[in-house]
C-alpha cells in the first residue's frame, strides 16, 4: 500500500494537482487492514497530520 501510495502521489501530486482520498465504493470484502493501510501510508508519505 505504501508504495501505491507514493506512486500516485508522485506521479499525480505535482503542485496539488492530486487529491489522496479512498473511493466511494470500497466493498464489503475488502479487509479493514487494508483501509488502516492506505491511511497510514498516506500519513507517513504526505506527512498529513490528521486524517
Amino acid at each position: 500500500m505504501k508504495l501505491e501510495v507514493m506512486r500516485r502521489v508522485n506521479d499525480l501530486g505535482t503542485n496539488g494537482g492530486y487529491i489522496l482520498a479512498p473511493c466511494y465504493n470500497v466493498g464489503y470484502d475488502n479487509p479493514v487492514e487494508n483501509v488502516l493501510a492506505f491511511f497510514t501510508a498516506t500519513q507517513e508519505y504526505v506527512g498529513y497530520s490528521q486524517l
